[in-house]
């Protein structure tokens, strides 16, 4: 063979070799924040923390459902983030991060109520004591399937936070619960969800009807997370009204405060 046919040959194989070689890996998804220990605020528990690039307004502590803290939950708290807030996304499932819908729902159906109660708690005296990130006003939001969870915590009396929002719901939360609100609560459905009605009845039928808000956005879709501008506004729009000015209490809701 020819140096000239050699040469040929070669010129012809490159092309078949850089097609058959495997692609290069995908770069990693860059993220704001990163994971800290709470363990010096009452639990073993760790999160992901991320800070806004201006001076915060609050704090916000983002309550994941059954995928975990996935990249889809910290690119979320680092949205929230950029509006101006620190926040602070809960590990309730140990570290599992899953795609698969069977796991998922595994993972919200184990959840149990007090591992969640007391990791909420962590997060707010995170917020009470942090040295760096200490911020009087604390919003818990979290996702549909931890409402019930939720709730029970901002039942509770004497937490450091200034409300609560859950996002996508998928069914009006049940009477009970919604009677033993003691803080504001932002409750974001679809627009044309049957739930939203629903849920407005019930909270016409409470003592709570001061505490309790019904949202609705366009395109919330059951199973699917979402969390964007246009609901980000109505989360914000809440906020504004319940935190920076004193609440109007009933003598009924003073008394329920009291006991």
């Amino acid at each position: 063979m020819s140096d000239r046919t050699a040469w040929l040959w070669l010129l012809l194989a490159l092309p078949l070799a850089v097609w058959g070689a495997e692609p290069p890996p995908a770069p990693a998804a860059q993220f704001k924040g990163d994971f800290i220990y709470l363990r010096d605020y009452g639990t073993d528990d760790i999160g992901y923390l991320t800070l806004p690039d201006s001076p915060p307004q609050a704090g916000v502590v983002l309550v994941p459902d059954g995928h975990g803290v996935d990249a889809w939950m910290k690119t979320a708290a680092d949205f929230v983030a950029q509006k101006g807030y620190i926040v602070l996304v809960l590990d309730l499932y140990n570290g599992n991060v899953t795609a698969d819908r069977r796991q998922v729902a595994h993972l919200e159906k184990e959840l149990e109520e007090k591992r969640a109660l007391a990791a909420l708690q962590t997060a707010t005296v995170f917020f009470q004591q942090s040295p760096r990130f200490k911020t009087e006003q604390v919003l818990l939001l979290g996702f549909g399937p931890q409402e019930r969870c939720l709730l029970a915590f901002a039942a509770q009396k004497h937490h450091a936070i200034s409300g609560l929002a859950v996002i996508n719901s998928l069914q009006a939360p049940a009477a009970e619960l919604l009677k033993r609100a003691r803080y504001p609560v932002l409750f974001q459905l679809n627009h044309d969800s049957p739930a939203a009605a629903d849920l407005e009845r019930r909270i016409q039928d409470t003592d709570s009807q001061e505490l309790l808000e019904v949202g609705t956005v366009a395109r919330l879709v059951p199973g699917q997370r979402r969390l964007d501008d246009e609901q980000w506004r109505q989360i914000e729009a809440f906020m504004r009204k319940n935190f920076n000015a004193e609440r109007r209490k009933s003598l009924l809701q003073r008394l329920r405060d009291i006991f």
